[in-house]
């Protein structure tokens, strides 16, 4: 069994390089943001999460022994972090102390805890958290990612982002999208986009309770003589040409992503009837209230569907060359070393033949995200396993946003074969070697290569689908 879980999650280490696209406000100058929108407000009750709680002493003892052993054995030790400041953020990080969104017009902030970001509408769940220095000054702040969701437990969004730190003696906090600062890095640098085209690796620079994104390296696009729009590179503000600028993405794609630190390790529980019975009942309404009408889904189906996703019949990851398979529990995916934490799930029908697959995404320990598809297969679930680089960007019809590499990426839908799969390519953007032997992007729609502004015009259209929609276990 240890041998093919190591091989599963030496599959998900091999991923490709994919950076979700984001929403920033300006096309990659240093900008100042000052504050953050506001929550909206929706009425509806208040979903069950699995966080922590100021009720759960056993839960808070848990995660503060997980911060000290954190601290101690995996954080920078060249951190400038004092007694003071390390009270503080354990404080605010086991909801003992708020933490305010400073929004620099206001005359008062409200504040929050960390377990109760909370309006009548919507709620912020976080699921890790890290200690990085976000402005590169020896001194970390609090990084939390996690995703926001409706008073019935249903996705809105995909991922955010906070940034808590001191000021003034106090905790404040900055949130972004999961398009606006995704695949954070060891040093604190991030992947953060506009748009298809304009997208770039940044490091925030703080300024009293505000702060601005300095752009290390950078994509646009300038118009041209004949008014097509054109990429151009950037590497520290300054141009440069698109070889240079790729080979600095290379090295700054592959630095070590961040550590994380789980709020809440426990997923559903065979012997918690409540949390199953919770968890059933969600089920229940997304499928009477969100699933796709035109989904295939018969009762046999379902019933196998919702007996895995509670934990009450195992699946297997096939291996194709394998005599044998393994199985796991969607709550006790994990080795030795490894255990893998399923944060929410989907029904997608990720080969658009109608009958919809579960599609769950998760975290691998401390490292990047997980995601896996499980499907029916001669009467038993199986499960393909993508890190978050290989599929990203989850869209309601089921197409994914996956990469390659640098300069390779595109969004994909599945094919499945028997027990294995292909990943079909809708829209593609490569590289090729030209007689100079110098690399340019070439671009495709369904494997037939097209002119740049014809692909960016369907890749604006595939980037604005509807995401998944997601419940969170």
């Amino acid at each position: 069994m240890k041998k093919k879980f190591a091989a599963f999650v030496f599959l998900i280490i091999l991923a490709g390089c994919y950076k979700n696209d984001t929403n920033l406000t300006s096309s990659g100058v240093n900008h100042i943001v000052k504050g953050i929108d506001e929550i909206q407000l929706i009425e509806g009750e208040e979903p069950t999460i699995n966080t922590i709680t100021d009720n759960d002493e056993d839960t808070k003892e848990d995660l503060g022994t997980r911060i000290d052993d954190y601290i101690e054995n995996q954080l920078d030790a060249e951190y400038d972090l004092n007694e003071s400041l390390l009270k503080l953020y354990k404080q605010v990080l086991l909801s003992e102390i708020p933490f305010s969104f400073s929004f620099v017009d206001a005359d008062s902030i409200d504040e929050y805890f960390v377990d109760d970001i909370s309006s009548d509408d919507y709620k912020l769940i976080p699921h890790h958290f890290s200690f990085l220095d976000m402005n590169n000054d020896k001194v970390p702040e609090i990084i939390i990612e996690g995703v926001r969701v409706l008073s019935e437990g249903l996705i809105v969004n995909a991922g955010f982002v906070l940034v808590l730190r001191e000021f003034n003696g106090m905790i404040i906090g900055h949130k972004f999208s999961h398009r606006q600062m995704s695949d954070i890095k060891i040093d604190g640098t991030y992947h953060s986009s506009s748009g298809a085209a304009y997208n770039g690796y940044y490091q925030l620079s703080f300024y009293d309770d505000s702060y601005t994104q300095l752009d290390l390296i950078r994509m646009d696009t300038d118009e041209d003589s004949e008014g097509t729009y054109q990429p151009i590179f950037f590497i520290d503000q300054e141009q440069v040409e698109e070889e240079v600028f790729w080979e600095h993405w290379e090295v700054q794609e592959n630095k070590d992503e961040a550590f994380w630190i789980e709020f809440g390790l426990d997923t559903t529980d065979n012997n918690d009837e409540d949390t199953k019975d919770d968890l059933d009942t969600r089920i229940d309404e997304y499928i009477e209230n969100q699933l796709d009408t035109e989904y295939d889904l018969n009762e046999s189906l379902l019933k196998l569907y919702k007996q895995v996703i509670l934990s009450e019949i195992p699946f297997s990851f096939k291996f194709v060359v394998a005599d044998s398979i393994d199985e796991y529990f969607v709550n006790d995916i994990s080795s030795d070393d490894y255990k893998f934490i399923p944060h929410h799930f989907s029904f997608l029908d990720m080969n658009n033949d109608k009958v919809p697959e579960i599609v769950i995404e998760g975290a691998l320990g401390q490292s990047a995200g997980f995601v896996l598809v499980l499907r029916e297969f001669n009467g038993k679930i199986i499960g393909h396993e993508f890190s978050d680089r290989q599929m990203n960007d989850i869209k309601i019809d089921g197409t994914y946003l996956a990469s390659g590499g640098a300069g390779h990426y595109g969004y994909y839908q599945l094919s499945f074969n028997d027990d294995s799969y292909t990943q079909l390519d809708l829209i593609r953007r490569d590289t090729d070697e030209d007689y100079e032997g110098t690399y340019k992007p070439i671009f495709f729609i369904e494997q037939e290569q097209v002119e740049e502004e014809v692909f960016w015009e369907l890749w604006e259209v595939q980037e604005n689908k509807d995401e998944a929609f997601w419940v969170e276990f």
